[in-house]
């Protein structure tokens, strides 16, 4: 009987071993499956985070811009965007004698939409991850409001250029829409449309959570790393 045991002992051994072999192989198979999930997942987010920042800042410079073409006209600039619209958007002269303001908003105009179209671009990629209809909400509140800016300046323009013309309500309404009023501290209607609008579109991108789940899980950390998108 001993000599029995004696011989089976070796097989014994053989089949742990093999057991163990296994069962090793099997922890080392879900450990390599779990890292490359956590390595997708990295990724993944990496990319979001990098989408969703070049969104903001995208978003922050269409911001700007609009808030940059309500300033006052200058004298000089009117002379120099008359000059620019011939020679870039082929302008007649009628318009620009009419009132050389319109040649100025046109020009702003096209530094708006070259804003846009950046940021159609990181659009572009956003509603292929996040949809259409999510793309089309995140952009249109601004657009819009750059769009009102154009009309009213138009309008503007073709209501005031005649020579000592009196001003009335609708110009009025007209001039608080295209020129802005006030500072930070009191901002004017069309400025806290600006804020709403850029508010609402800034949620939708951290509601995704593309920015939280990257290192700024704290009011604090996000809101730093928000303002250094904003310039």
């Amino acid at each position: 009987m001993g000599g029995e045991y004696s011989n089976s002992f070796p097989d014994w051994v053989s089949a742990i071993a093999n057991i163990v072999t296994a069962m090793a192989t099997s922890v080392a198979v879900v450990f390599a499956i779990r890292t490359i999930r956590l390595y997708r997942e990295q990724v993944r987010f990496e990319s979001l985070h990098g989408l969703s920042s070049r969104l903001l800042a995208s978003l922050f410079r269409f911001r700007n811009e609009l808030r940059s073409i309500r300033r006052a006209v200058q004298p000089g600039e009117q002379a120099m965007s008359v000059s620019h619209a011939k020679q870039r958007l082929g302008w007649d002269e009628e318009p620009a004698v009419k009132d050389p303001r319109k040649a100025v908003f046109t020009m702003r105009w096209a530094g708006l939409v070259a804003r846009y179209r950046e940021l159609l671009h990181e659009l572009a990629e956003a509603e292929a991850v996040w949809g259409e209809n999510w793309a089309e909400r995140f952009a249109n509140p601004l657009a819009k409001l750059g769009e009102e800016w154009m009309k009213s300046a138009n309008e503007l323009c073709d209501r005031t250029y005649v020579p000592n013309a009196g001003a009335d309500s609708t110009v009025e309404s007209l001039k608080a829409t295209v020129f802005q009023a006030g500072g930070d501290a009191n901002p004017d209607a069309f400025e806290r449309r600006i804020r709403t609008a850029t508010e609402d579109s800034k949620k939708m991108v951290i509601e995704k959570g593309a920015i939280l789940t990257h290192g700024h899980r704290d009011q604090a950390s996000l809101d730093s790393f928000l303002d250094s998108l904003r310039d």
